[in-house]
C-alpha cells in the first residue's frame, strides 16, 4: 500500500469526522511577520543605511570645506578650490562603493 502524500494528510487532518472543512490556526503563525512586513522591514533598514551614509558623507564634505578655507592662500584661485572639492567628492565616492 502507498504512502499518502503530506498533502493527503493535510487534507485529511483538517477535515473533521462529519466531512466539514476545519480550519486550524496556531498561535505561532499569527505572531510572524507577513512577506509584505519583512519587505518593508529590509526597505526601511536600507532607506537608515542610506540616510546614515548621506549624513556621513555631508559630514566628512562640511569637515574637509572647514579645514579648506580656513587654510586659503592669497594664490589659490576659485578654479583651484573647485578642483580639491571635485577630487575629494571623487575620492569619497570611491571610497563609499
Amino acid at each position: 500500500m502507498m504512502e499518502p502524500t503530506k498533502r493527503a494528510r493535510t487534507t485529511a487532518a483538517m477535515t473533521s469526522p462529519s466531512g466539514d472543512h476545519v480550519t486550524r490556526t496556531t498561535s505561532w503563525s499569527s505572531n510572524m511577520p507577513t512577506a509584505c512586513e519583512l519587505r518593508s522591514f529590509g526597505l526601511e533598514g536600507k532607506a537608515e543605511a542610506l540616510a546614515t551614509a548621506r549624513h556621513t558623507w555631508f559630514a566628512d564634505m562640511t569637515k574637509w570645506r572647514e579645514q579648506a578655507f580656513e587654510h586659503i592662500e592669497a594664490h589659490e584661485s576659485r578654479g583651484h578650490m573647485q578642483q580639491k572639492q571635485k577630487n575629494f567628492r571623487r575620492q569619497m565616492l570611491h571610497l563609499s562603493k
